[in-house]
């Protein structure tokens, strides 16, 4: 590319990732963990979270709906806080298992 001139170009903002008629607007990530919200001008429910993982391996589920977007910000907020105890504790358990096998 250095030898024809051409110059490195950022596509990045022209990247819509949709789920449906809803565009992902926003995306809290936890480990491999995600919160996201959607936005759909046509939907009857303008807004919506879901629960997904980073590579989007098994899609979006668990979908929570909402008209306007405070109440989405906040339910996202709720659900990635209760995803960040989920990792916690599961990381806690993981420490106290190895600890347990390191001391027999």
């Amino acid at each position: 590319m250095f030898l024809l001139s051409l110059n490195k170009i950022d596509i990045s903002k022209f990247y819509h990732e949709k789920n449906g008629s809803y565009e992902i607007i926003q995306e809290m990530h936890i480990n491999d963990d995600s919160i996201v919200i959607g936005y759909s001008p046509t939907s009857p429910a303008k807004f919506v979270t879901w629960e997904t993982n980073g590579n989007r391996k098994y899609g979006f589920y668990t979908g929570h709906y909402f008209n306007d977007y405070e109440e989405a910000y906040k339910d996202m907020e709720k659900r990635s806080k209760y995803l960040l105890e989920q990792n916690l504790c599961r990381k806690r358990n993981f420490l106290r298992k190895n600890k347990i096998n390191q001391e027999r």
